[in-house]
């Protein structure tokens, strides 16, 4: 799953809810792995290092618990590169470094996007339009450009 939105536009509060939904801890919960891209990974110069250390993490807690939950914070302040040591989990495959990634859960909270986000929204507002009927297909394509727009997530 992938969030987008300003700051305060409610994606850490959603990730709280879902993962209180999951586990009778909740967020606190030791299946619940939280990342923020500023505080985990700060140094680009160390890449190949958080590259490993993500890996290994993402392993570890798999082995624990085949239903744990991953949220990535920021991700648009992540290198490509780090955000690519994920992807192999989240392909569909029954068996990535001993591990059967395919119960877990993956949540990415980006503010890529916020300002088209607004705009889209506004422009359905000021025709009379709901903002419920803005559909995911035109969300998907404006955030998609948006990202490769901004270089990233």
């Amino acid at each position: 799953m992938s969030f987008h939105g300003w700051t305060g536009s409610g994606k850490n509060f959603l990730s709280r809810i879902i993962a209180n939904n999951i586990y009778k801890k909740g967020a606190k919960s030791q299946y619940v792995n939280t990342f923020v891209a500023t505080t985990h990974f700060p140094h680009k110069e160390y890449l190949a290092t958080y590259q490993d250390q993500l890996r290994s993490w993402i392993v570890g807690n798999l082995s624990n618990c085949p239903h744990a939950l991953f949220i990535f914070d920021e991700v648009d302040k992540l290198p490509v590169k780090l955000l690519d040591t994920v992807k192999p989990f989240m392909d569909h495959y029954s068996n990535i470094h001993g591990v059967d990634p395919r119960k877990s859960v993956f949540i990415f909270l980006s503010n890529a996007g916020s300002e088209e986000i607004a705009r889209r929204a506004w422009e359905y507002y000021d025709a009379g339009k709901p903002r419920e009927s803005i559909t995911l297909k035109e969300m998907e394509e404006m955030l998609s450009l948006e990202a490769f727009n901004q270089g990233g997530v």
